[in-house]
């Protein structure tokens, strides 16, 4: 795989799966999993291409895995939830911060009861951070895989924004 070796995850999944599947989840199929990330792999970004790998590599162990994101699936072999949303900021400011609209707390909801765990990919953005939070409520094992440190972005009001959002969002969560 391009991004790395998955297969760690991918056992991590496993085990985590086997202990819901003992605690009443769904059994008899292979797991469910549902991952959260602002965008599909077709938006071109690192994180979003590495997430794709992870559910190529889920997909491979036998999980079902829906994807959920804003945008356009380009995965045609993915069973994939595009939410609505707006981008407006980075369009503006160039500041990758995905909105939601609030509807996509519906698809957000569904996709977390379909699943057996959860995996939110980068909790500073909304839309893995409300996945983050539904898996909670629904007492869905929950994985967080996070960038942290100092953001990499030229402009220093990015940078400002990433490192709001890691303070108030992130660290909280992880």
């Amino acid at each position: 795989m391009s991004h790395g070796d998955l297969t760690m995850p991918a056992e991590i999944i496993r085990s985590s799966a086997t202990a819901a599947a003992q605690t009443g989840s769904k059994a008899g199929r292979g797991t469910s999993v549902a991952i959260f990330s602002a965008y599909f792999a077709s938006q071109g970004g690192g994180v979003e291409m590495t997430t794709g790998d992870l559910v190529a590599a889920l997909r491979a162990s036998g999980s079902q895995v829906e994807w959920i994101a804003m945008g356009r699936p380009s995965e045609a072999s993915v069973a994939a939830t595009p939410v609505a949303g707006t981008d407006f900021i980075n369009e503006r400011f160039g500041v990758p911060l995905p909105l939601p609209a609030p509807w996509a707390l519906v698809a957000i909801w569904r996709g977390v009861k379909r699943s057996d765990i959860v995996i939110a990919v980068e909790v500073n953005f909304l839309l893995s951070a409300a996945g983050f939070l539904a898996a909670k409520l629904l007492r869905r094992p929950t994985i967080v895989i996070q960038h942290v440190g100092r953001p990499s972005t030229v402009s220093r009001f990015a940078r400002a924004v990433m490192t709001l959002a890691e303070h108030l969002v992130v660290r909280p969560i992880l």
